[in-house]
């Protein structure tokens, strides 16, 4: 996992503030990764240009979804399919601990 970010409580964040910081946490981690190819998905509008212009400032080209298919959601499976068993027998009593959860699950996996 190259990049992820628990925003805190109360907090918000813009979609081209985490691409930046995903940017900058590739050049740092990955420097000579020149071909970042995002899965984006962008449906509402008034979204797309600020988004298509960031990727564009990035030089990032982004991959497709494909069509709508309900037996086509193999990313998010292969994503969150171990994420959801690992949490699974987890239960959290104060606000930190999915934060600490999310940091044990995110070490224990490959590089």
């Amino acid at each position: 996992m190259l990049y992820w970010n628990l925003l805190s409580q109360g907090t918000t964040s813009t979609y081209t503030h985490q691409l930046k910081k995903l940017a900058q946490t590739t050049r740092e981690n990955r420097p000579r990764s020149e071909n970042v190819r995002p899965l984006h998905d962008n449906d509402r509008p008034h979204v797309a240009k600020e988004m298509q212009q960031m990727l564009v400032n990035l030089s990032w080209e982004t991959v497709s979804h494909p069509l709508y298919s309900p037996d086509l959601a193999l990313s998010n499976y292969h994503l969150f399919q171990p994420l959801k068993q690992f949490l699974a027998s987890k239960s959290f009593a104060k606000y930190e601990d999915p934060k600490l959860a999310l940091f044990d699950f995110f070490d224990s996996q490959l590089p």
